[in-house]
């Protein structure tokens, strides 16, 4: 291949013809350039190259100087700018095999198609070649070929289609390749899912995973969030400013103060409750007084098990006289009574107001 110097210059031209055999077969033989000198538009606008016996002469040469089959792909996806697709593929759509030069008949391919490529041209959804070149400065005569391209946009003047059209005379609506069917559908996702344009099917992958690992967390904040709005009593399908302010709604009213009031009001039951269930089971001696704290915190937070402790417990305190009557002497604070109480942890002074005729 010969270096892009000063001297040569890479071009590609839009819209080389090829035509179906006399038998409706797809040409495995086909002119990559006409004789003379060939016209096409350029982004510079209509530029020619030479293509007489000295340019075809070239053209082989480099091609024999390569010693491998060039490359025949769709819409010149093998070369870098506005149609890379964005996965980095670029399949081909046959191989050249060989270049050759037939002076006035121009400078021809033998071409050994791919199977998609070959029914496309079949079916009359691909009609056109462009071939990609170097072309020398100074004479303007073709240096070499680089690659052909399939394509539907003919900009080369003067040329006949790739395949002929029909008897009708209407040409064949062009169809999508399989390539810009994948191309168009990743753009249609990268505009879903909100990334930049140039987005890579990689970039896109990472954020349909992203999304799905997200599902299960998001669903379980929105029942969460369902159940907020029910238990404020406004519509399921309420914004989230409406549930903000909402809640604030509640916590600035005045009435949060009776609220308080009723709160303390209810603890100052319990505990009146929970200090009679207390007395209760001191006075059938099931409590003694170093108990009588953790009594009185068990009963106030936990009434009814209180009310079972004290059921399953049997009297660790001598009962109190029922009143009028008066114990006998001999039942009062004696030796071995000192020593009960000692045990069960009542203090002189505490029997002593359960009997108050107790002696030592």
């Amino acid at each position: 291949m010969k270096p892009e110097t000063e001297k040569y210059e890479l071009l590609h031209a839009d819209g080389f013809a090829l035509d179906l055999a006399a038998d409706g077969s797809v040409p495995t033989e086909i002119q990559v350039f006409h004789a003379g000198l060939v016209e096409f538009t350029s982004t510079s606008g209509i530029a020619p190259v030479l293509v007489d016996d000295q340019g075809q002469a070239d053209a082989v040469a480099a091609f024999a100087v390569r010693a491998h089959d060039l490359v025949f792909d769709w819409e010149h996806q093998t070369l870098p700018g506005e149609n890379t697709r964005p996965d980095g593929l670029a399949p081909a759509a046959g191989w050249i095999k060989q270049l050759i030069a037939r002076g006035a008949d121009g400078l021809w391919a033998v071409v050994e198609w791919t199977a998609v490529a070959r029914d496309y041209l079949a079916r009359k959804e691909y009609r056109f070649q462009s071939p990609v070149f170097l072309r020398n400065k100074v004479t303007g005569r073709l240096a070499e070929i680089l690659s052909l391209a399939l394509t539907n946009n003919p900009a080369t003047l003067g040329q006949k289609p790739l395949v002929a059209k029909d008897e009708s005379g209407a040409a064949s609506p062009p169809a999508a390749t399989p390539q810009e069917v994948s191309m168009d559908l990743l753009q249609e996702l990268v505009k879903l899912l909100g990334l930049v344009a140039d987005a890579k099917p990689e970039d896109v992958l990472a954020k349909v995973k992203a999304l799905n690992d997200a599902q299960p967390a998001a669903a379980t904040a929105a029942k969460d969030l369902t159940l907020v709005r029910e238990s404020l009593g406004i519509a399921k399908d309420a914004p989230m400013a409406e549930v903000t302010g909402t809640i604030a709604a509640f916590r600035a009213r005045p009435g949060q103060e009776l609220v308080t009031e009723v709160a303390s009001l209810r603890a100052k039951i319990a505990g009146q409750e929970a200090e009679k269930l207390v007395s209760a089971a001191a006075a059938e001696g099931k409590i003694t007084p170093a108990l009588m704290d953790w009594a009185r915190d068990f009963a106030a937070k936990d009434p009814e098990g209180f009310k079972v402790f004290v059921a399953k417990s049997i009297p660790i305190v001598p009962l109190a006289p029922a009143h009028g009557d008066e114990p006998p002497k001999s039942n009062l604070l004696t030796a071995e009574q000192i020593e009960i109480n000692r045990r069960t942890g009542v203090s002189d002074e505490d029997y002593r107001k359960l009997y108050p005729q107790a002696q030592a």
